[in-house]
């Protein structure tokens, strides 16, 4: 299970809550494997929340953090204008961190 959040506070509030749900769900599937995935970051290396957001989903029982995350890019949302995906779009941006956020998850 892929679980997203955006590195803000109301969304990392969330978390206890997620991890309550997913020891229910390793109950029934004692296999069941979580990745929290951080979405829409920003993109100015000076802003910290990337960092204070995977600190703090790290601590949150039953979430395996995954490093890459996802960028707030324009071109995430032209590729839905456009019914296509981002790694269809031409941007190598976008295609370097799914690319990278893919192998997280399964590699």
């Amino acid at each position: 299970m892929l679980s997203p959040f955006r590195p803000s506070q109301p969304d990392l509030d969330t978390a206890p809550k997620l991890a309550a749900m997913i020891d229910v769900a390793k109950e029934v599937n004692e296999g069941l494997k979580v990745c929290a995935v951080l979405t829409m970051c920003p993109s100015n290396p000076a802003i910290t929340e990337i960092q204070d957001a995977q600190a703090y989903l790290a601590q949150v029982s039953g979430l395996d953090v995954i490093e890459p995350c996802v960028h707030d890019r324009k071109v995430y949302r032209d590729a839905i204008c456009a019914g296509k995906g981002a790694t269809e779009m031409k941007n190598d941006k976008a295609t370097k961190e799914l690319t990278a956020v893919w192998g997280a998850i399964n590699g």
